[in-house]
């Protein structure tokens, strides 16, 4: 009893001494992506985001409004109390749509036998598979506002547009002047030349009470349904929420095509087939042969190219050359036919401003390396800019010709094509240090244990569980050291992503791409439908409910997207 009476000073210094090792190092770990991330943002980048009447600017980095449907909601909080921002998400939100032809809601309205076939989403993360008479409400489950759940609801039920807190109007879908919808039209030849006309302007009800929010939703390119872009059409909503990064809910497809809802793991990280195991050549999948991006005329070009040096593997319809594969009796999935080649084509079929279809984030997902023609913004999104063969002015090749050769060399060179994949391997598990840490102690712990006494091998089970006690508290801290820093940061962030073992991890992104970070942010509101709702939290959390500055009066991102400012004031703006 003596002896282990004598031996109990020396592990407690040594207990002090790895309590002091921790703390440390968790309290490096938590501030170390301010002091070596790759990636800085030039404070100088600031700009002005112009609102109409005496409604006050905001100042922002031009890459924040990419997540501006994240960043405004945490600023909201950061002088609303839980209480308030309960009290704000208690009542239902309600959201009719007037005209819908966007994903999910046309697929529900239209084809609703079809939505069963649609994949883990109509399964998982909605109530009931139709939208009808019978059944005109959807639930989009799994929103939160700051952490609150909301009660997300859309409605076909006109009898409730006038208490409704939002109204949907898909723009594209909208009744057009010459009386047809785009959605009809959108079928034939003459569609890809001469866009439909605008809309009609008794399509769009006046606002039914002065807290009703009218939402712009487009998800397609002002280069079919350029109203988009009229000062005067836009005054009639409150919210834009379009692909555009100045969107007050910036509409993306990423989760209808790379989010698994299943498990909640975002499948762009998904790891891509070695080197060796891919096919040289470019994999083309193509079947609309008249977009004005040119795209089909390219590719054919490049089929056709005389002594090419790269091999183009068609299987759509435009430039077919090849069947579209199978394994075992079924055909692959276009996922499946990327993941087998070194390079595919993710090219839009017209090129707008910020455009970003699902194409580019198919291509990532695969683990192809996508040869993209496009925005010029994709750079600002992708998760690093090396990650993409941008065709066109100012990229990285301008010809057919300098196309081909790029794409030959850089598939002759392993690593450098495996560079251009390297981001896929960058993010690292939060804590991984720490349970190696953890470990080391323990193996040293129990191998002084067993050349003691009984009464000191107690004495350290004990120490064994304190230590496990306050691991387990520096490991929160951690966690929320992070998730501040995930809502609050402006370069460095870390993003809490569902695995498919159904684990909650942390991944480090602070050295891939700012514009990703902030879109990766974005992400964690949920789908496009979830992020409305939640804006419309944010709105009776401010208690503002009057026309918000659209795209169209941001100055910044007009000079970026090289458009005019229409100095123009809306009806009713003060």
């Amino acid at each position: 009893m003596a002896k282990a009476a004598a031996a109990w000073p020396m592990y407690a210094r040594l207990l002090s001494v790895m309590l002091a090792l921790l703390i440390h190092l968790a309290i490096i770990y938590g501030y170390r992506g301010g002091t070596h991330a790759k990636w800085q943002t030039n404070p100088a980048a600031s700009a002005k985001l112009v609102t109409l009447g005496n409604k006050a600017s905001t100042t922002i980095t031009a890459v924040h409004a990419m997540a501006d449907s994240i960043i405004q909601p945490v600023h909201a909080a950061s002088t609303a109390t839980a209480a308030a921002v309960a009290a704000a998400a208690k009542q239902p939100v309600v959201i009719g749509l007037q005209r819908s032809g966007q994903w999910p809601f046309w697929q529900a309205i239209h084809e609703p036998k079809r939505i069963t076939d649609l994949g883990e989403r109509a399964k998982t993360n909605m109530q009931g598979p139709m939208m009808d008479a019978k059944h005109p409400d959807w639930h989009e489950l799994n929103c939160k506002y700051l952490g609150v759940p909301i009660d997300c609801v859309f409605t076909i039920n006109a009898s409730r547009f006038a208490t409704a807190d939002g109204m949907y109007y898909h723009t594209p879908g909208m009744p057009q002047a010459h009386g047809s919808s785009s959605s009809s039209s959108s079928s034939s030849s003459r569609w890809w030349f001469q866009p439909p006309g605008p809309p009609q302007a008794s399509a769009i009800l006046p606002r039914q009470h002065p807290r009703q929010i009218r939402f712009a939703v487009s998800l397609e390119s002002a280069a079919y349904y350029a109203w988009i872009n009229s000062p005067q059409y836009m005054c009639n909503f409150e919210s834009e929420a379009t692909y555009r990064s100045c969107s007050q809910v910036q509409a993306t497809m990423h989760h209808e095509t790379q989010h698994d809802f299943k498990t909640g793991a975002n499948l762009v990280h998904a790891p891509e087939l070695p080197y060796e195991q891919k096919q040289d050549g470019v994999a083309y999948i193509n079947s609309n042969c008249g977009g004005p991006s040119g795209r089909a005329q390219l590719m054919q070009h490049w089929a056709q190219l005389p002594a090419a040096r790269t091999a183009v593997h068609s299987f759509g319809a435009c430039s077919n050359n090849r069947p579209w594969p199978e394994e075992q009796g079924q055909q692959l999935s276009k996922r499946q036919v990327f993941q087998r080649y070194k390079f595919c084509v993710a090219m839009e079929n017209s090129i707008s401003y910020d455009y970003i279809s699902e194409k580019i984030w198919d291509a990532l997902s695969a683990g192809c390396v996508p040869i993209y023609h496009g925005s010029p913004s994709v750079l600002d999104i992708v998760p690093e800019p090396q990650a993409v063969i941008v065709y066109g002015p100012g990229g990285n090749a301008s010809t057919v010709q300098q196309l081909d050769a790029l794409v030959a060399d850089i598939a002759a060179d392993r690593s450098r094509y495996e560079r251009m994949l390297a981001w896929k391997r960058k993010p690292h598990m939060l804590q991984r240090w720490f349970f190696f840490t953890f470990i080391i102690i323990i193996t040293i712990i129990i191998i002084i244990s067993i050349s003691i006494s009984i009464i000191i091998i107690i004495i350290i089970i004990i120490i064994i569980i304190i230590i496990i006690i306050i691991i387990i508290i520096i490991i929160i801290i951690i966690i929320v050291i992070n998730f501040i820093n995930i809502i609050t940061t402006t370069t460095h962030s870390s993003v809490c992503v569902r695995m498919c073992v159904r684990v909650c991890v942390c991944v480090r992104v602070h050295e891939l791409s700012p514009g990703y970070q902030r879109y990766l942010a974005m992400l964690q509101g949920g789908t496009n439908e979830c992020r409305m709702c939640a804006h419309i939290v944010q709105r009776r959390l401010a208690g503002d409910f009057s026309r918000a500055a659209t795209c169209l009066w941001n100055q910044t991102w007009l000079k970026q997207a090289r458009q005019a400012f229409h100095n123009i004031s809306c009806p009713g703006d003060a």
